[in-house]
């Protein structure tokens, strides 16, 4: 797990990558459904190439997730903060993925 933080913007990312032998999607579904239960507001998962994506909000924080997975291997990269759009430009600006399977192809 890696956290980020782009503190003029307001911004935190966490990228994740765990062993788990889900889908993208069914990834997606697991941890909208964990985080509904947990009392945030969701989106349902939507399509995005090859990977899913999700927004949560609780109170004033705003946050959207991508779900990727190679197979072996699921990846869950969040952005927080005032400003989504600065947490992408930070991602593809600063991050290259290993496995371009755990990593969406945009934001």
């Amino acid at each position: 797990m890696a956290i980020l933080q782009n503190a003029a913007e307001q911004t935190v990312i966490t990228v994740a990558v765990t062993p788990v032998p889900l889908s993208a999607k069914d990834l997606a579904i697991q941890t909208i459904a964990n985080m509904k239960a947990a009392g945030f507001t969701t989106s349902e998962p939507v399509a995005f190439g090859d990977s899913y994506v999700g927004e949560f909000s609780k109170e004033q924080v705003r946050d959207v997730s991508y779900f990727s997975a190679n197979g072996k291997l699921g990846s869950v990269i969040t952005i927080m903060g005032a400003s989504l759009d600065a947490g992408k430009k930070m991602l593809m600006d600063n991050l290259k993925p290993a496995d371009s399977k755990l990593f969406p192809t945009d934001f």
